[in-house]
């Protein structure tokens, strides 16, 4: 067999049998899913947070925290994709089939990158990425300074107070660490070499 070129044009959608003969190939949709039903459990967790904050106690900034967890999360849609790996094609990954093709029995489907982008002009290319796969270790006294993945992410409670914390989250924390939020998983993953849409809103089709 001739060796053929993995192009990074290609996306793959797997999906159970039923999804697609169902929603996805009648009406020519793929449907976009809360963030929370993602697979890694990094991404359904609390994070924590650094703070800068003034006049309040630690028991407030927990309280404060839990809330920003719950705005990160608010009407965040994704829709995910894979796509060919070293040598291997995207659709033929044992691991994807189980995990998301009805365990060998659903339906990988292959769409053209730059036909999807055309057919939807209201997608926004900055929220369609690779993610991006982390081997969160720990950290030891041989680590380089600042290459801790386990880094925080900082929020001024101060600035929020002032703009209202919903306001702070959606228009300025939120959009300051996509990627770290959206678009990072652990290395364990790495295989599936997933790139997602993500869209913020209450719309779930394609």
């Amino acid at each position: 067999m001739p060796f053929i070129k993995h192009t990074e044009n290609r996306l793959y959608h797997y999906c159970k049998f039923k999804t697609a003969k169902d929603y996805i190939l009648p009406s020519n949709n793929l449907l976009l899913n809360s963030i929370v039903k993602t697979n890694d459990p990094r991404e359904n967790k609390h994070f924590v947070f650094d703070s800068v904050y003034r006049g309040m106690t630690l028991l407030e900034v927990q309280k404060k925290n839990e809330e920003v967890n719950v705005l990160l999360r608010k009407n965040c849609k994704a829709l995910c994709f894979s796509q060919d790996y070293l040598h291997r094609w995207g659709c033929a990954s044992s691991q994807m089939w189980a995990h998301y093709g009805g365990n060998h029995t659903g339906v990988c489907l292959e769409l053209d990158m730059e036909e999807f982008i055309k057919e939807n002009p209201t997608l926004d290319v900055s929220l369609f990425r690779k993610v991006t796969y982390v081997d969160y270790k720990i950290r030891t006294a041989f680590d380089p300074p600042n290459n801790n993945p386990f880094d925080h992410k900082e929020i001024d409670y101060t600035t929020a107070d002032k703009m209202g914390l919903e306001n702070y989250v959606l228009s300025s924390f939120r959009p300051q660490h996509l990627n770290y939020f959206y678009f990072t998983k652990n290395i364990e993953w790495e295989s599936e070499r997933e790139r997602r849409v993500i869209h913020f809103g209450d719309y779930s089709g394609r």
